[in-house]
């Protein structure tokens, strides 16, 4: 036994690692005839460190490489990283380019062996380096027929580090550059013809909601015109840690700019049960996108990840408890948010270095947004659009001749206008307005506040309550389930006090004795 013992003993040393101890790795090797529209090399030597001002020379003989698959995605860091692999050309071509595909990594540089390396758009080996319009770090490098080069690239980055060098030769760069373009002209320009469209919305009809959905598109379109970098290409020259704050910033107030826009879709007040908590992460927010340019952006930009899926899953619950309690706009929000929170939680962990296809994952929140964008306006289009009998009621020619109901056939027209009324029940809008009622029946407001005051009697808010507290009524004797407050939101009030000081006036009595006569 003791022999077996000291023969296992001396085994173990040559087979447990010793510290301080690395092993020798072979740099893998990409060859330029395996080269397609792009490729990149399945391993790469990696080296972490204070490598700030490292060169090429300076690194020789540095033990402690890893051997590490392409992309790499160490998560949130701001370590310097060295990534070493070997290009043999045994092709014709003798131009090739390296290119980084991310626009938010703040230095990616290449170290030269001897000398500076030939650069698109610089004389020199300090990044980003970018090409025209193209907001990645490209690199361009003459290497010989039949030579094998070592290639050293520096990467460092406060915010989600993303490692992926791509290797093309120079004259296919073109066609990536245009393509990459095409793409996000075409994002860029659906969100500008929905801002137009909404904006136009918002002057016809004057209704918040459009006010609210404009704000959230521009906030969109600016988040992800930094985060695509093109805002370091467009409008600033020079890149710098402050355009990762900035981007933080305008991911903080993009997320809330949608939250407010939800509150108010959804006619969310503070004063209900639920209010504090689905207003209280647009004033979080709105508070981290001032409060972040504070932190340093290691810190920052995995802060905002971690409040973004906090809010969005906390008005998740709230979407899907009033789902449940029969909002049709709530089952739409939900929707949306769902394909937002899944999207944001794909690219958090894809920037965490989970297993995640690098060219979904690094484009999860701009999928998203645009998908979740889209079927947001068609929740608009369910609101506010009028169902076919509005078509059946007879329109009333206004008479230009005269003023006010002069021509106008008094009874006809207050049929048109209850039929209107009954038939879309748009008083549930607590946004309705004269002005819009009255464009409806072709009036003008002053001709339709008469008409119902000569027939009625009533003002116009008062003539509106008279069904909406019709409609209140018949959902307490329908669906007894629902709470007040929800069936005062769901008919077209904003506020409590209103909704039970015209219950009161309608029928003589609060909506509690009204429920509890049907009990």
């Amino acid at each position: 036994m003791h022999r077996s013992s000291l023969i296992l003993c001396f085994i173990g040393i040559w087979i447990i690692p010793v510290p301080g101890r690395t092993q020798e790795l072979s740099i893998p090797l990409i060859r330029a005839s395996s080269l397609g529209i792009a490729s990149q090399p399945a391993e790469f030597q990696v080296l972490t460190g204070p490598f700030a001002d490292a060169t090429f020379a300076s690194i020789q003989g540095l033990s402690g490489w890893e051997l590490k698959s392409s992309p790499l995605v160490p998560g949130f860091s701001d370590e310097t990283f060295l990534v070493r692999f070997a290009f043999h050309n045994d092709s014709e071509s003798q131009e090739f380019c390296i290119e980084n595909p991310v626009g938010y990594v703040n230095e990616v540089a290449l170290l030269p062996r001897t000398g500076p390396v030939r650069l698109l758009g610089s004389a020199h080996a300090v990044g980003p380096v970018r090409h025209r319009n193209h907001p990645y770090p490209v690199f361009c490098l003459s290497i010989a027929q039949g030579k094998v080069e070592i290639i050293v690239l520096r990467y460092r980055s406060g915010s989600a580090l993303l490692i992926e060098p791509l290797l093309r030769r120079a004259f296919a760069l073109d066609d990536s550059i245009g393509l990459h373009r095409d793409l996000q002209v075409l994002y860029f320009g659906c969100l500008l013809i929905l801002l137009l469209l909404h904006s136009y919305g918002l002057f016809r009809t004057r209704n918040p909601d459009f006010l609210f959905f404009s704000l959230y598109i521009i906030s969109t379109f600016l988040y992800q015109f930094a985060y695509v970098g093109f805002l370091r290409v467009y409008v600033f020259d020079s890149g710098g840690a402050w355009l990762g704050s900035l981007l933080v910033s305008l991911g903080a107030f993009n997320l809330a700019a949608l939250l407010a826009f939800s509150i108010r879709y959804l006619r969310i007040v503070r004063s209900e049960s639920m209010g504090v908590l689905a207003h209280g992460p647009v004033y979080i927010l709105v508070a981290y996108s001032v409060l972040s340019w504070l932190l340093p952006l290691s810190v920052a930009d995995p802060t905002v990840h971690v409040l973004a899926m906090i809010s969005i899953a906390s008005f998740s619950g709230i979407l899907i408890y009033r789902s449940f309690r029969g909002s049709r706009s709530a089952v739409w929000m939900t929707i949306t948010l769902g394909f937002l929170l899944l999207s944001i939680v794909t690219f958090n962990l894809f920037a965490l270095g989970f297993s995640v296809p690098a060219n979904f994952g690094r484009h999860a929140v701009q999928i998203g947004t645009l998908a979740q964008i889209f079927i947001m306006n068609l929740s608009l289009l369910d609101r506010y659009s009028l169902p076919e009998p509005l078509a059946s009621i007879p329109r009333v020619p206004i008479s230009k001749g005269k003023s006010r109901l002069g021509g106008i056939d008094v009874d006809e027209t207050m049929r048109s206008v209850h039929t209107l009324l009954e038939s879309t029940r748009i008083y549930c809008d607590e946004d309705l307005r004269l002005q819009r009622l009255a464009s409806l029946v072709e009036l003008r407001p002053d001709q339709l506040g008469e008409l119902i005051n000569r027939s009625t009697g009533l003002r116009f808010n008062d003539y509106l309550n008279q069904f909406r507290i019709r409609e209140a009524q018949r959902i307490m004797e329908t669906e007894p389930q629902r709470s007040i407050l929800d069936v005062c939101f769901s008919v077209g009030f904003n506020s409590k006090s209103t909704f039970y000081s015209a219950f009161k006036k309608e029928l003589g009595k609060t909506p509690g004795e009204v429920r509890a006569g049907h009990r």
